[in-house]
């Protein structure tokens, strides 16, 4: 759904998020091609040929919509380089950005860059140029142009459409990142696993929630301590 300028800096905040596109630091790539082809209604599509990617565009066989058709023959056909790594997302994003870069400009919402979702906002060249121009303020404030070629949930520079030797260390440092984070997962794990506090939570968790009494069980689901392992559960996923 692209919007024109002034319908942008318009949108409430909740609107404005839906507006968006979000793109999870464990989100596939062909997925999120996928999501950007809808978006934009443009007739891009994957193929998976054994464990190569292929971004293709079919025009010639598009529907009203301007989706691809049923079992249809691409015009053109890329090859994306993904690394299967945890630094793809961005590989996906800056080959998609490459492909479009003729059509359309990539934006994150810069509130969102230290998260694990980020917002991503593609506009035509043309409402990019009008909110550079006329709504200078709120553009600086909200939004930061997406340099391709750079993973900004690892913050590290990847390979992408054309520019397959963006980074010549790439796999030296997102080796050291991979180690960095699994570092820290074992960490936490272990904290976990041997503090006495939380183990005893846990224990008296499991026997409140055995006994099935809806009074105890309504205590047991608004005890902060609950909800204090509930969030250290979280962060041990999100750095798995």
């Amino acid at each position: 759904m692209i919007l024109n300028a002034q319908q942008i800096v318009s949108l409430n905040e909740e609107d404005f998020d839906d507006a968006l596109l979000w793109v999870d630091h464990r989100s596939q790539e062909d997925e999120i091609i996928f999501e950007v082809a809808d978006y934009l209604n443009e007739p891009l599509f994957t193929e998976w040929h054994e464990d190569k990617l292929w971004l293709c565009y079919a025009t010639a066989e598009a529907d009203s919509d301007g989706n691809p058709a049923a079992n249809a023959e691409p015009d053109r056909k890329w090859l994306l380089p993904l690394t299967f790594t945890r630094h793809d997302r961005y590989v996906a994003l800056s080959s998609l950005a490459e492909v479009l870069k003729d059509k359309y400009s990539f934006w994150l919402v810069e509130g969102r860059l230290g998260d694990d979702t980020h917002g991503l906002l593609i506009l035509s060249h043309a409402v990019a140029l009008q909110l550079q121009t006329e709504h200078t303020d709120w553009l600086a404030e909200t939004l930061v142009p997406m340099q391709l070629g750079f993973d900004y949930f690892n913050e590290i520079k990847v390979p992408y459409l054309g520019h397959e030797d963006n980074n010549p260390e790439f796999l030296q440092q997102a080796e050291a990142i991979n180690n960095s984070l699994l570092q820290q997962d074992n960490e936490l794990n272990s904290f976990l696993q041997n503090d006495p506090e939380f183990q005893a939570g846990m224990k008296q968790l499991r026997q409140d929630l055995g006994t099935q009494r809806p009074s105890r069980l309504k205590a047991v689901l608004t005890d902060p301590w609950l909800w204090g392992i509930v969030v250290l559960w979280l962060l041990y996923f999100c750095l798995s």
